[in-house]
């Protein structure tokens, strides 16, 4: 019961821990055998995994039900509405630093509105085209997403 006052779009594997009972192990092992759906979101050039997990596959592992796919589309559509998002809405729906957030526009993972400035700090915040994070989750989908 407790994911459903989560009202981020992903949870970070040590909330899925202390949700579930799961070691780090036992949880990694739920991604990669589709039971929980799931997201890679480190830059390219990073040296370590960023990993965020759809609460709803979670939810269904707590209630004994067996994996389904999550219609992916639908999901987006719902926590991304908007032609341009906020990077700092991005990071925190995704649960990562708003720091973490430019990086991705920096290294061109995630696109930017034209006439957007890329600058940290308060107001700073770029918009992003939801068409790029679309592709940018599609292309780090782990799990049972379809």
């Amino acid at each position: 019961m407790a994911l459903l006052q989560i009202k981020t779009a992903l949870v970070d594997p040590l909330t899925v821990q202390s949700l579930t009972g799961l070691s780090e192990l036992g949880t990694k092992q739920r991604v990669e055998d589709g039971t929980f759906a799931a997201f890679h979101l480190e830059t390219r050039s990073s040296r370590f995994q960023l990993l965020r997990i759809v609460p709803a596959s979670v939810l269904n592992h707590l209630d004994g039900l067996r994996p389904i796919a999550l219609n992916f589309a639908g999901w987006f559509d719902v926590t991304f509405p908007g032609a341009f998002l906020p990077a700092s809405d991005i990071a925190q729906k995704l649960v990562v630093s708003p720091d973490h957030a430019i990086r991705l526009v920096k290294t061109r993972e995630l696109e930017v509105k034209p006439g957007s400035k890329i600058r940290s700090g308060r107001g700073g915040s770029p918009l992003v085209t939801r068409t790029s994070l679309r592709r940018f989750l599609q292309s780090r989908e782990v799990g049972a997403l379809s």
